[in-house]
């Protein structure tokens, strides 16, 4: 009870800072499933949270988790493992390639025609109407 307990103190902290600002890497000990920790806590595509669980073996699995949107299902890919017998194992996928699957999301999006000027033809324009006195 204890873990979840302070589980709840650790959400209700993160509920209340921008959670890109940071790395964030949390232990858990719970052996209840991360779907069922992390259900009522959007953590942003953005974000860069890691959750270290201990195993039942004394080894550490390191997991990256994410939400694509808020209406989708926690994303989570194994990222690393630590033992005593080998030590830190990571996995060398960059961040952006680990995250380039969107699951479907539908991105609403506009787009505006911008135009560009050289700064030689801002320094010759001049304005025709001028106010005289």
């Amino acid at each position: 009870m204890a873990t979840h307990d302070s589980s709840c103190i650790i959400f209700k902290v993160l509920a209340k800072v921008q959670l890109t600002l940071a790395e964030w890497l949390l232990f858990v000990w719970d052996p209840c499933p991360l779907e069922d920790i992390f259900q009522r806590q959007f953590i942003p595509l953005d974000c860069e949270f890691l959750v270290a669980k201990w195993l039942q073996n004394g080894s550490v699995q390191l997991k990256e988790v994410y939400h694509i949107s808020p209406k989708f299902a926690l994303e989570q890919h194994s990222v690393g493992y630590w033992s005593r017998q080998h030590g830190l194992q990571w996995r060398t996928i960059g961040f952006y390639n680990r995250r380039k699957n969107l699951r479907g999301l539908e991105l609403l999006v506009g787009v505006s025609e911008v135009r560009f000027y050289n700064k030689n033809y801002l320094k010759n324009l001049t304005v025709t109407n001028r106010v005289k006195r």
